[in-house]
């Protein structure tokens, strides 16, 4: 069991709930270095590598699938099979959103030089920091202003010689952590056209020569330079005609004499009206009627969709329909076959065909009697009863929070009968009555004079002490046939129980252990999760400990209730047959 302390954690924020969430673990910091191995991280952040975030969807920083850097600490009232590390919100934090593109084209003029124009075509709606990575090399970092590629910093991004840790999240790929400057190979140049064309001008500035656009190859077979310069060269080259016709160059070269500019203002007099006719009228006429088909369009698309939400939610319950009906028919099937063995097997005259005072009597009542001194609260009951669930202080911590259920839940599952007796037994206060389910138990009847009515009566005469009704093999027959009326009392359709004249009493709670499919085989009915809306779950333990020596100490009824600790459940190990 690892000695748990402030841990820095690397983890991706997934599976939120309500304003809460959990991160999945990617790595955390031991010795002064990250570990990413899934191994230890499973066994640094029980049970299942995660950490626990209360509330952190509050602060709109958070959304899901994104990477972080946090601290994470041990948590306090931990749930049964939940989380044991949870996010420290008093330190700070680092959203890792490095992301990383892989390329396949040829993206270099050079070894040495990025073609940045092409660049813009991949990247250039990208807002954060980011890398690009080409046959196994990565260069970066880069950023995008008004649309265009450029370095974070300067004129020039790195080439590092190992690829860092990266991780994939819905097809997209982030840095774990950034690459080190020592990793740094070379710097690459990444140049935008506009510095392109600053540089060139100062070429042709420092060169002295009188350009002639048709001796720009002269120009080029006069160059000296091999390197950097010729590469930039030819980039110019590869844009020259955009550069002469561009309307910003013709109007600063008209500038730079009188005869030129009275020539650029008569020659846009000339041919505004004649664009205007010719070019502008037709597309805006052309524009007018596009808008009118994209809103017919879009209006189309509004109807459609609208159809298809409701053609949706149809389907959706259609299908929920249909599985109800299997299910009801599975075990409709069941029943039948449970009930005609049953019948098969008995004689003609039934138990309930007895007078009432010659019927069997199958459950068993034990009466705990109260001993010495009270316990002060629930935590300190359950502390005593600590040694119940083993020697492993996970599984511990486990087993003294489910006595915390008995405040929000009246009827509870549970799969270990010696929990329920070892309970009502440490508490020195308790009247427990045991009875199993029959498998012809088709009416509320067969419940009710087989115990239910009886603890009932008992719990209303002695208010002080607390009654635990075990009812064994609760699938052995179906719930939703026997039970109905209970059910119903749990969901507050009911007010009572037939035959009773009290509501549930503040000092009875119904315990349901069912029979285990996997272990009997074609015997006992599957369980229907929304017949057990309104039950508590206690996690099922390896084994029960049935020696605990009993103190002089009782448990008062009030103390099930007089505590501020909710204990949520599990129900899945209830459902695995789903």
């Amino acid at each position: 069991m690892p000695e748990y302390k402030s841990i820095r954690t690397k983890g991706v924020l997934e599976e939120r709930r309500l304003n809460s969430g959990r991160f999945r673990v990617l790595g955390f910091k031991r010795q002064g270095q990250f570990v990413y191995d899934p191994e230890e991280i499973k066994k640094e952040f029980l049970p299942n590598g995660f950490v626990f975030a209360p509330g952190i969807f509050n602060n709109p920083k958070f959304t899901e699938d994104t990477i972080w850097e946090f601290y994470a600490i041990p948590g306090d009232n931990i749930i049964a099979g939940g989380d044991i590390m949870f996010l420290d919100s008093s330190r700070d934090y680092t959203k890792l959103d490095f992301q990383v593109f892989d390329i396949y084209e040829d993206v270099m003029v050079t070894a040495k030089q990025f073609n940045q124009p092409l660049l813009n075509r991949y990247f250039n709606e990208v807002t954060s920091k980011f890398y690009i990575h080409q046959k196994e090399t990565l260069y970066g970092p880069f950023k995008t202003v008004s649309g265009e590629v450029v370095p974070e910093l300067g004129r020039h991004v790195n080439l590092f010689g190992r690829l860092p840790r990266i991780h994939e999240i819905n097809g997209r790929q982030y840095l774990l952590e950034l690459p080190s400057e020592n990793n740094i190979i070379e710097k690459i140049e990444c140049y935008t056209r506009s510095q392109l064309a600053d540089w060139f001008r100062r070429e042709v500035r420092a060169s002295g020569l009188k350009i002639d656009w048709n001796e720009w190859e002269h120009l080029l077979g006069t160059w000296n330079d091999n390197g950097e310069g010729l590469g930039r060269f030819n980039q110019v080259g590869n844009f020259m005609e955009e550069l002469r016709l561009s309307h910003q160059e013709i109007k600063t070269l008209a500038d730079s004499s009188a005869t030129l500019k009275n020539m650029y203002k008569q020659s846009i007099n000339d041919i505004r009206e004649l664009i205007r006719q010719e070019e502008l009228i037709p597309l805006l006429r052309e524009k007018e009627v596009l808008e009118k088909e994209i809103l017919s369009l879009n209006t189309r698309i509004a109807t459609l969709q609208e159809e298809s939400e409701t053609l949706n939610k149809q389907r959706k319950k259609l299908t929920e329909e249909y599985q109800f009906i299997n299910e009801e028919k599975d075990r409709l099937i069941n029943d039948i076959k449970i009930h005609t063995t049953v019948a098969e097997k008995t004689n003609t005259s039934s138990v309930y065909d007895l007078r009432q005072d010659e019927r069997l009597q199958t459950f068993e009542v034990r009466v705990f009697e109260k001993t010495g001194d009270v316990y002060p609260d629930l935590k300190s009951f359950a502390k005593k009863c600590e040694a119940l669930f083993g020697e492993d202080v996970n599984v511990r911590k486990q087993g003294m929070l489910s006595f915390f259920q008995l405040r929000q839940y009246k009827a509870i599952l549970c799969k270990q009968v010696d929990w329920v007796i070892q309970f009502a037994r440490l508490t020195n206060n308790c009247k427990l009555f045991i009875q199993q389910v029959e498998a012809d138990w088709l009416k509320y009847e067969c419940l009710y004079r087989n115990g239910l009515r009886q603890c009932w009566e008992s719990a209303v005469k002695n208010p002080e002490i607390i009654h635990f009704f075990l009812l064994e093999d609760i699938n052995l027959s179906s719930i939703e046939c026997y039970g109905r009326p209970f059910l119903d009392l749990l969901a507050n359709r009911r007010q009572k129980l037939p035959g009773l004249d009290e509501s549930w009493p503040p000092n009875v709670w119904l315990f349901g252990a069912p029979l285990e499919l996997d272990k009997q085989e074609n015997f006992g009915l599957p369980l229907i999760r929304s017949s057990f809306k309104y039950w508590g779950a206690i996690p099922s333990f390896d084994q029960i400990n049935t020696t605990v020596d009993v103190s002089g100490s009782y448990l008062p009824l009030n103390v099930l209730y007089d505590h501020g600790i909710d204990a949520p459940i599990q129900m899945n190990d209830y459902f695995h047959h789903e």
